[in-house]
Order: structure tokens, then sequence, then C-alpha cells
């Protein structure tokens, strides 16, 4: 058998066996690349369901907090004065009401739901 280029055997046997080589390389690097990008777009839409999920928690703490408000402003409501309450005794007793409920509003005020995001860079592999 005539050797194409004027090749030894040894030198076509190298070639050969450099070129299978390349190609199993090559279709090593095509799975792991693949694998690659899809665990990148698993990442992406767990950022992008973690990311709702804040939302959400932050809504729903939002209406708790409006409950709460609710549950206060109606104790304060069904509570009695005291008996024979003077009016300066009234006067304090409302001061001191507005003051707890001026608190109760600013504790459960609604926090800002629509800014919140979850910090992920997925891509720079923070």
């Amino acid at each position: 058998m005539k050797l194409p280029l004027d090749m030894t055997k040894d030198a076509l046997k190298a070639t050969i066996f450099l070129l299978l080589l390349t190609l199993f390389l090559f279709g090593v690097n095509i799975v792991f690349t693949s694998r690659e990008v899809h665990d990148l777009q698993v990442a992406e839409f767990n950022a992008g369901k973690a990311a709702a999920s804040v939302v959400q928690l932050c809504r729903d703490g939002n209406a708790h907090d409006r409950k709460q408000i609710v549950l206060w402003e109606k104790i304060i409501a069904i509570s009695k004065p005291p008996p024979h309450e003077t009016l300066e005794q009234r006067r304090n007793r409302l001061t001191e009401t507005a003051a707890v409920l001026s608190y109760i509003h600013r504790l459960f005020a609604p926090a800002n739901c629509s800014n919140l995001s979850v910090p992920v860079s997925v891509r720079n592999g923070r």
C-alpha cells in the first residue's frame, strides 16, 4: 500500500491517532458544553422562581400586617373607659390611644414589594 505524501507507517499511525483523539475530545467538549448550557438554563429558571417567591412572601407579609392593624384597632375600639373617668383622664387616654395606634401603623406599615428581587448573577458565577 502506498502512503500519501510519502509518510512512514509510524507517521500515518500517529496522524490517525491524533485525528481520532481530536474527534473524541471534540465530542467530550460538546457533551460538557451542552450540560453547562442546560445547568445555566435551570439556574436562570430557578432564580426567576426565587424572585417570584420573595415578592409573594413580601405581599403575604403585608396582608398579615394589615390584619394586625385591623385587630389592634378593634381591640382599642372595644376597650371600655374606666368608670367615672374625668375629663383629664379621658384626654390622656385618647392621647395614649392615638400614640399606640400611630405606633401600630408605623410598625405594621406595608413593605414596598415592587422593587424586590433576588440578587443572582448566574452568568458571572456569583
